[in-house]
C-alpha cells in the first residue's frame, strides 16, 4: 500500500460528512421558525391554526434531521474506522520491513505504543470531531445569514467577532506544533525511564 493511499478517504466518510451538512442545514432552520411564531406574536396574527402549522412542521424537521443524523453518524464511524484500519495496516507493513537488528525490545513497544495512539487520536478526530466541526461550522453560517436578513449591523459585529478567531486558532495550532513534540519527547523518555526501574 502506498503511503498516499493510507490517509484515503473512503464514500462512506464524506457521505456521513455531506449529510452532517445537511443536518446541519435543518438545525439551523429552527431558528428560522422561531423567528416565525415570534414574528406573529408580535404581529397578533397568531392563531391556533397556525401555532399547530408550525408545530407540526418543526416535528417533521426533527424526524427528518433525526433519520438524517443517524445514517450520517453511522456512515462517518464506518467510514471513519475503515481510514484508520488501513492507516494500522500501513504502519504494520512499514514496522515489519524495519530490519530486527534496527530495535531494542523497548523500542518496539514504544515505536508500538507511540503509533496505535497516533493512530487512535486520528480515528476520534474522523469519527466523532469533525463532523461536529462541520455541524457547528454550517450552524454558525445559517444563523449569521438569519442575523443578516433581520439586522445586518449585527451581523457585520457576528461576523467581525468570529474572524478574530482565526489569529487565535492559528496561535493555537502553533503551540499545539512546538509543545506537542516536546510532550512525545518527554512522555517517551518517562515511559523508558519507569520501565528501566
Amino acid at each position: 500500500m502506498r503511503d498516499k493511499d493510507l490517509f484515503h478517504k473512503n464514500p462512506r466518510f464524506y457521505l456521513g460528512l455531506l449529510l452532517t451538512v445537511l443536518e446541519g442545514l435543518l438545525s439551523g432552520s429552527n431558528y428560522i421558525v422561531l423567528y416565525a411564531v415570534l414574528k406573529m406574536l408580535y404581529d397578533g396574527s397568531a392563531d391556533i391554526r397556525s401555532i399547530t402549522r408550525i408545530s407540526c412542521l418543526v416535528g417533521v424537521i426533527f424526524l427528518i434531521r433525526l433519520a438524517i443524523y443517524s445514517t450520517g453518524y453511522t456512515q462517518s464511524q464506518i467510514g471513519g474506522a475503515e481510514v484508520s484500519k488501513n492507516i494500522r495496516l500501513g504502519f504494520g507493513d512499514k514496522l515489519r520491513r524495519v530490519p530486527l537488528s534496527s530495535f531494542t525490545e523497548k523500542q518496539e513497544g514504544q515505536y508500538i505504543h507511540i503509533m496505535t495512539a497516533d493512530v487512535n487520536s486520528y480515528e476520534q478526530i474522523l469519527t466523532h470531531k469533525l463532523a461536529s466541526l462541520v455541524k457547528n461550522g454550517v450552524l454558525s453560517v445559517i444563523v449569521l445569514a438569519l442575523i443578516c436578513v433581520l439586522y445586518f449591523p449585527a451581523a457585520i459585529l457576528l461576523l467581525f467577532s468570529l474572524l478574530l478567531l482565526v489569529p487565535e486558532m492559528g496561535l493555537s495550532f502553533r503551540i499545539v506544533e512546538k509543545y506537542g513534540k516536546e510532550k512525545f519527547r518527554y512522555g517517551g523518555s518517562c515511559r523508558t525511564n519507569r520501565r528501566v526501574h
